[in-house]
């Protein structure tokens, strides 16, 4: 049975306090861990440091990150596993970056 692979978007923010190269390094890391598990890294999206809208974790500001990717479900499991382990990311978001079969059109008509 082969694997499918879908495609993924992962927003990382790394503590401010592990300064850019830090930050570089956690993107890394996830990069390298992608490929480990039979990925593709799509795109990477270094924004750097910025400012929060509200305070998290005790924090104002940390370094943002976005990579595009893709792998298998089973990988993603691994992956999510490996960003709990890692001290200085303050926050992540893995979604899905499948475009929806019916072209995002959910069959409702708008009023």
């Amino acid at each position: 049975m082969t694997m499918t692979m879908k495609k993924y978007e992962i927003m990382t923010i790394t503590d401010v306090t592990a300064k850019e190269e830090g930050a570089l390094t956690v993107s890394n890391t996830i990069k390298d861990l992608v490929s480990a598990l039979g990925g593709k890294v799509l795109t990477s999206d270094f924004w750097g440091k910025r400012r929060f809208a509200y305070e998290v974790e005790h924090q104002t500001e940390g370094w943002y990150d976005i990579i595009n990717f893709e792998c298998t479900q089973d990988a993603v499991g691994k992956i999510k596993q490996k960003l709990n382990q890692l001290d200085q990311l303050v926050r992540y978001l893995l979604i899905s970056a499948e475009e929806p079969k019916n072209g995002g059109k959910d069959g409702k008509k708008s009023k």
